[in-house]
């Protein structure tokens, strides 16, 4: 649980860099929770939460509350990298690119941006 506690409170990117480096991190971030989710579904981690839910451990409310935790971390993950992916190629031209490229590519940055 503790695990993944710390892995949910990593959600939030780090303040440097630009859209590249905000891309890296969620899709770093949905790798590592697709990585848990994955063995979290496996057959001998059900077998120990029937054990703990046959027991009636208190220890399984919290593994109830961090599973949930995690899917909702995902589900954002996954979303920012979908968004932030749809951004990527207009995105491009802005960081090499003159003022007039810029300008060029505007129009279609801002009708990408519509479609989130």
């Amino acid at each position: 649980c503790g695990s993944i506690e710390l892995l949910v409170a990593d959600l939030e990117p780090g303040e440097e860099g630009g859209p590249e480096s905000e891309l890296d991190h969620w899709r770093k971030l949905a790798t590592r929770m697709g990585s848990i989710a994955e063995d979290i579904r496996s057959r001998e981690c059900r077998v120990v939460i029937g054990v703990l839910g046959s027991a009636k451990s208190r220890a399984l409310r919290r593994w109830r509350q961090a599973e949930s935790a995690l899917s909702e971390a995902s589900s954002e993950a996954r979303d920012s990298v979908r968004h932030l992916s749809a951004l990527e190629k207009p995105l491009q031209p802005l960081f090499g690119g003159s003022p007039s490229t810029a300008a060029e590519v505007l129009p279609d940055l801002m009708s990408s941006i519509k479609e989130l």
